[in-house]
């Protein structure tokens, strides 16, 4: 009895002692896929200097020149806001990549140098860098510019037109993969949701500038990530997920729409586990625990370029940080008042979604969408309406706004791209309609004409 009674302690202690050593394992595993995380992508970018400048000189030109023949923002259709190209941030990133230095490898990719004038765009600044041999004469310290590396290294195989054509058939190969990984696992609401988000928000012209691509980039293969982890039920897995995306896409995006890279993969994560989560506390847990996994990641990864770069280069780079963070908050010469002003940037953005975009006819062809979209909610809705799942989508798909509503100067101003934020918010939609909507009567209506 007493042996029983020992055995039966000691094994109970062994429990908390394995329960304690995974307890420490699963809070270290983060800070260090952190760390692992930021090594491997600075080395990246230090690796890319060693690019030699001869190698990629050709089509470096040849980029020059296909960015010269337009100018620096220009309307795809014209006078559709929406189909408005960002060629400014396109040669800034070209710049930039140029500099990297192969004899100031970890200065020269922390301090982000490009040439740069006052008087001459910046299409026309990056032809002089190239064909003048001019020296840097501005910093870009306050982002990573991890995309600039990339873009570096493809110059060896492409010009910037190619690399277009390269990001267009990229994000088409990752659209489809994760349009399988919904259909296997019989996610079709979900995929119908996401082409219709991604039509509204005119994805075809993502792949047009590289500033628009890398978010997407991230965000497919983010969702993709999620779905095929989800399967194995590991959290610890998923929320390490959710970080080491919010740092790839801190590493790529020139702050354009990194919300998409958090809340898509989130609402497919959400609809993926309406049956487990049967109370508001689990859903609110896997909530926060996504999106604090994400924010550290993202904003952490903000945070250790900014102490890098003091680091490295011996000089507090905050001035350099702050001076801009002011800026994206407020700062415009516009008489608004704060609200008019956050007012502004959401209608900018909303009215670039399509056919909205489109002019007068695209304004009336929305309207009868909408009222189209009522009737069938009002008419054919069904008896048992969850509306804990469309408050939750409701909370996902409004982020946006808060987004643009914080970054109000940013969007407002911007709105030419950060209107593609609002993917998740169509998607939230879409899922609010099924949950009202009865599926019963459309299954009759198939069933009858069939029949017939």
């Amino acid at each position: 009895m007493e042996r029983t009674k020992s055995t039966g302690k000691m094994n109970d202690e062994i429990k908390a002692e394995k329960k304690k050593h995974n307890l420490i394992i699963h809070f270290l595993i983060y800070p260090v896929i952190f760390v692992v995380t930021v090594c491997i992508l600075t080395l990246f970018m230090v690796l890319s200097t060693y690019v030699p400048q001869e190698k990629i000189v050709d089509n470096y030109k040849e980029s020059a020149d296909y960015l010269c023949e337009k100018a620096v923002f220009f309307d795809e259709i014209q006078k559709v806001p929406p189909s408005k190209i960002d060629r400014y941030a396109d040669s800034i990133l070209l710049n930039i990549g140029w500099y990297f230095d192969k004899e100031h490898p970890f200065t020269s990719v922390m301090r982000d140098s490009y040439y740069y004038t006052n008087y001459q765009n910046e299409n026309n600044n990056l032809y002089d860098a190239l064909n003048k041999n001019k020296d840097a004469t501005l910093q870009y310290i306050r982002y990573w510019h991890g995309s600039a590396a990339v873009v570096r290294i493809l110059h060896l195989i492409f010009n910037i037109k190619h690399i277009y054509i390269f990001h267009a058939v990229l994000l088409i190969i990752l659209f489809v993969l994760l349009a399988v990984v919904l259909c296997k696992r019989k996610l079709f609401e979900e995929l119908v949701a996401l082409i219709i988000g991604l039509v509204i928000i005119s994805v075809w012209f993502v792949p047009l500038s590289l500033e628009y691509t890398w978010t997407f980039i991230c965000m497919f293969i983010a969702c993709t990530c999620v779905l095929n982890i989800e399967k194995r039920n590991s959290d610890t897995m998923l929320y390490l997920v959710f970080m080491v995306t919010g740092i790839i896409t801190n590493y790529l995006d020139f702050l354009t729409t990194e919300t998409l890279t958090l809340l898509v993969p989130l609402l497919l994560l959400y609809r993926v586990r309406l049956t487990q989560l049967n109370d508001k506390k689990q859903f609110t847990d896997m909530f926060v625990k996504s999106s604090v996994s994400w924010g550290i990641g993202y904003v952490g990864m903000w945070v250790t370029k900014w102490i890098l770069a003091s680091f490295i280069l011996h000089e507090n780079v905050m001035p350099y940080v702050t001076e801009h963070i002011s800026e994206r908050l407020g700062g415009g010469n516009y008489n608004f008042s704060l609200p008019e002003y956050c007012f502004k940037a959401i209608v900018n953005n909303v009215k670039c979604l399509f056919p909205l975009g489109y002019g007068g006819i695209g304004a009336v062809i929305a309207i009868l969408l909408i009222f189209a979209l009522l009737y069938v909610t009002y008419v054919y809705h069904g008896k048992d309406i969850n509306f804990k799942n469309i408050i939750v989508y409701s909370i996902i798909g409004f982020v946006p706004f808060v987004r643009y509503i914080v970054l109000h100067n940013h969007s407002f101003i911007h709105y030419f791209f950060t209107y593609r934020a609002q993917l998740v918010g169509i998607m939230a939609c879409c899922f609010v309609v099924f949950e009202i909507v009865d599926r019963r009567y459309f299954k009759n209506a198939f069933s009858h004409r069939r029949k017939a």
